[in-house]
């Protein structure tokens, strides 16, 4: 986890989404009155995980749903911020993989072919 500012437009997305669901939603605000015309100076934090859980994942679908079939951003856009997603999904999935293999390795449980797939995940990895 790390404590950082919004990054790519979606993580932008996601942001100012939380925002209005935390403080603006919960009093009938509309959707919008979560920025201001302070935005551009303010300074801009939030936790982000390393790893996507399946509820955040289905919040990411449906931001990315709303802003390709409302037309909110062109679709190329829409196709960055889901690339990032996979890619963040794949490296999460390469981790796991890695761990696995890991802990065989902690218990001298690992095959040779275990020890040549973790090089393999962690030069794929390495290259992000």
């Amino acid at each position: 986890m790390e404590i950082r500012s919004p990054k790519t437009p979606l993580e932008w997305e996601l942001y100012y989404d939380l925002r209005y669901r935390v403080l603006r939603q919960p009093w009938n605000q509309l959707k919008g009155s979560e920025r201001d015309e302070y935005e551009d100076e303010a300074a801009h934090f939030a936790v982000f995980q390393d790893q996507l859980s399946s509820r955040p994942l289905a919040d990411l679908y449906e931001i990315l749903r709303q802003r390709v079939l409302g037309s909110d951003s062109d679709f190329a856009g829409a196709k960055a911020d889901l690339d990032g997603v996979f890619q963040k999904l794949e490296r999460s999935d390469l981790k796991a993989a890695m761990t696995e293999i890991a802990q065989k390795m902690a218990n001298n449980e690992a095959s040779p072919a275990d020890i040549a797939r973790y090089r393999e995940l962690g030069e794929k990895l390495a290259k992000g």
